[in-house]
């Protein structure tokens, strides 16, 4: 069939058309293409290959390789022990030309090389293979400050927030956790009503992977663990930093008789502290320690 040309649509998330021309055909047993893919983690992707009508077909798998280790993934009889992929289905049901298989909700594990193979009736006797397609699977990573943050109260603090890359859409939002209390601080989702009142804004960023926040005019009450949490846009979580926490410590206040009193009488002096646990509290005369 000198001439042929094999064309097939199939959905990449958008509708593209593959069409491998004039190439003789007759000799492409079994077409992979493209021969390199990127998918981000969490989405679906398919992964293609056509095998010309005239070759006879008699059994296809699926196999993924990782370095020397080559695992089976997909089949319409899988054999001995084998199992199918939970997440793989065939394109197209009544295969003729069309074997593509189409992954959901891909995890990094899964990036490597496919193949697609055609076996024989039996499995180590006439088999062809597709040249192959690298599937590549790109994640998210937060960076957060990993050392706790220390400030006095009244001061203002910025609680850092790195993301490894820009791939993915949706929004970052930014949670504070004290005990079992969750507070939504602030989101890039506008619609969203933050449930802290902390006074808290995005800081100045250095470039669009920069996520970080600052705090004013911190009070005790914003003692607590900070995430920084990236989300899709239909509310999954994508990733989580691993939180920064910050210590906020309440100023010390000394109260005591409003003018001078006369030697030999009693003074009481109180000291009031800000603190979410009891601190260790010492009075000093001139900087050196009271008897008892």
């Amino acid at each position: 069939m000198a001439g042929m040309s094999v064309c097939s649509f199939f959905n990449l998330s958008l509708f593209i058309l593959l069409c491998i021309p004039d190439v003789s055909v007759s000799k492409l047993r079994i077409i992979q293409y493209p021969r390199n893919m990127e998918v981000l983690k969490g989405d679906s992707i398919t992964l293609l290959c056509f095998m010309p009508e005239e070759q006879h077909v008699q059994f296809v798998r699926w196999y993924r390789s990782e370095g020397e280790t080559k695992r089976y993934i997909y089949s319409d009889k899988p054999s001995g022990t084998e199992q199918n992929h939970p997440r793989v289905t065939w394109v197209d049901k009544n295969k003729t030309i069309n074997f593509s298989i189409r992954i959901t909700n891909v995890t990094n594990d899964e990036t490597g090389t496919y193949y697609c193979v055609n076996e024989g009736e039996e499995l180590d006797t006439g088999t062809q293979s597709g040249n192959g397609t690298f599937l590549n699977v790109r994640g998210l990573t937060i960076l957060q400050t990993a050392k706790p943050l220390k400030i006095q109260e009244g001061e203002a603090v910025t609680l850092n927030c790195f993301l490894s890359n820009t791939f993915f859409t949706g929004p970052l939002k930014w949670h504070k956790v004290d005990g079992k209390q969750r507070e939504l601080l602030i989101s890039e989702d506008t619609t969203e009503k933050k449930t802290s009142a902390s006074q808290v804004s995005w800081a100045e960023h250095i470039n669009q992977r920069d996520k970080s926040i600052r705090i004013t005019n911190a009070t005790i009450n914003d003692t607590g663990v900070y995430y920084c949490e990236k989300y899709r846009s239909t509310g999954e979580l994508i990733a989580a930093g691993s939180g920064s926490q910050l210590n906020v410590s309440g100023n010390v206040f000394i109260t005591g008789p409003l003018r001078r009193v006369k030697a030999d009488s009693f003074v009481t002096l109180t000291c009031q502290v800000n603190s979410f646990s009891m601190p260790t509290l010492i009075w000093l005369k001139d900087g050196q320690p009271l008897s008892s």
